[in-house]
């Protein structure tokens, strides 16, 4: 191969590169819900300003959930609001506050929240409890580009 052809293939390469990390879906990593005292199953959400921190809930059906969102002052101003469409529930995140929402997911699946431009988003992944109260691991599709 000539010179110039390895030329052309490295800046190929490199274009690549940077598409895919421009464009690559990043989350926040993941975590399960833990119990509340009061049946709910808690996690707290951090809104960034690249990413919701974790950008994977894992949580169990029919049984409450409580998503408690805290919106960085530097996070994006399309993060104000985070709608949870699934749900039919959309609040307003004021800069420095902890805003909760509870939602009551009855059936196994992803279910999607995100800013309205849907520029920032995350899952809550609702699986069952394996048989006799074990744990289940969770399905690999489920956790495809999820950081672990």
């Amino acid at each position: 191969m000539t010179p110039q052809t390895w030329m052309i293939l490295l800046v190929g390469l490199f274009g690549i590169v940077v598409l895919v990390l421009l464009f690559w879906p990043w989350s926040g990593g993941r975590m399960r819900a833990v119990p509340g005292r009061d049946g709910y199953q808690e996690a707290a959400v951090l809104v960034g300003e690249t990413a919701f921190v974790p950008g994977v809930i894992l949580a169990r059906p029919g049984r409450p959930v409580r998503l408690t969102f805290r919106r960085e002052a530097r996070a994006p101003r399309c993060t104000g609001k985070v709608h949870l469409l699934a749900f039919g529930k959309a609040v307003r995140l004021p800069a420095g506050e902890a805003v909760s929402v509870e939602v009551m997911p009855e059936r196994p699946g992803v279910y999607t929240f995100g800013c309205p431009r849907q520029k920032f988003r995350g899952r809550l992944i609702v699986a069952p409890e394996g048989r006799r109260g074990a744990r289940q691991r969770f399905p690999s599709w489920m956790s495809d580009g999820v950081r672990r």
